[in-house]
């Protein structure tokens, strides 16, 4: 009985030692293989051109808040001329600053009767107005066109806000009975 025992004891062990040791295949993985793991790492190895030409520029999956692709605080009239195409129609004083008008502008697919741009420490103000009779339809106008380029809005006392991680935002608003006006505040450094 002894030797039987032995023998079964014997049998047991070699059959651990068999699952368990040495070198033996992995098991088959229960997840479905990625793209990743199926491209060949010739194709996922950077060599030193590649380094050199990397855009080194912030990618993003989102628009930043911008005017005519002018996004920074220190945007200049000379940038603003280049954006528009022009020089600005007239200027005029208002307190200690001074404000460029462009009459007849058409931004982010709306058509404005006047923009006019301040240029402060802070930021670029660049106040965008429709003028006529129908400013509900204007508002909705306004409103449609920058959802649809910023996302939805934060609303708060009839003003709609649109704001973006460079400090860069937007308000509209109805002004009075005939005017409303978009505004970009350029904050961004």
């Amino acid at each position: 009985m002894k030797k039987i025992l032995a023998l079964f004891l014997c049998i047991l062990l070699i059959a651990g030692l068999v699952a368990c040791g040495g070198e033996t295949e992995p098991e088959p993985s229960t997840s479905a293989p990625t793209e990743a793991t199926e491209a060949p790492t010739s194709a996922l190895v950077e060599t030193p051109a590649d380094i050199e030409t990397a855009p080194t520029e912030e990618t993003h999956d989102h628009l930043h808040i911008n005017y005519k692709g002018l996004e920074k605080k220190s945007s200049t009239l000379e940038d603003v001329a280049q954006a528009e195409g022009r020089e600005p129609d007239f200027n005029f004083a208002s307190g200690e600053n001074t404000i460029y008008a462009y009459n007849n502008v058409t931004a982010d697919g709306v058509s404005f009767t006047q923009v006019q741009f301040t240029f402060g420490a802070d930021n670029v103000r660049i106040s965008c107005t429709i003028s006529g009779e129908n400013t509900e339809e204007s508002m909705t106008l306004c409103k449609d066109a920058m959802t649809a380029l910023y996302g939805d809005p934060t609303e708060s006392s009839g003003i709609f806000t649109w704001r973006d991680h460079t400090n860069n935002y937007i308000t509209l608003m109805i002004l009075n009975e005939t005017t409303v006006q978009l505004a970009y505040y350029l904050c961004a450094e």
